[in-house]
């Protein structure tokens, strides 16, 4: 049925674990926000207001889900595009080995102009060369770029 089940489907909801054991006490915080974020994907956010999302958004049973790569290099000069470019989709994913720059102050002002125009699941994606990316590897940088993604949220 897994087959099946990947095609059809528009959302998964993962439970947390560690060491192969399902970390109980933080599955009904995680439901509950996975939940909360699907009720809510029925609404855009544009200009300062909440606008209905178009229908393929919504939460609709065999729905396949899509997300789109944003590869600008300055999120907000690209803002008068992001309701159009991600129409239809389920999640953004935020390409920071193509920004112009990778230092943490501005990669946090793009995710929060991101966030801002778009309220979709961002994708924080670092390519290197060897992965098809600009990123030069540079492991610290690497970390620093993730541990400032994971404290953005």
């Amino acid at each position: 049925r897994e087959p099946l089940y990947k095609e059809s489907s528009r959302f998964e909801f993962i439970c947390p674990a560690q060491d192969g054991k399902t970390l109980w006490p933080l599955v009904n915080r995680q439901f509950c926000t996975f939940v909360e974020k699907l009720l809510s994907d029925c609404y855009l956010y544009l200009n300062d207001e909440t606008v209905p999302a178009h229908l393929s958004r919504r939460v609709i049973p065999h729905y396949p889900s899509y997300f789109v790569c944003l590869t600008y290099p300055n999120i907000a000069k690209a803002v008068k595009d992001l309701r159009e470019v991600t129409e239809g989709v389920s999640a953004v994913e935020l390409r920071v080995d193509q920004l112009e720059s990778q230092d943490i102050p501005f990669v946090s002002e793009q995710l929060s102009v991101l966030r801002c125009h778009c309220n979709l699941p961002v994708i924080f994606t670092v390519r290197s060369v060897a992965q098809g990316g600009s990123f030069k590897v540079d492991e610290g940088k690497l970390w620093d770029l993730y541990e400032s993604a994971i404290r953005m949220g």
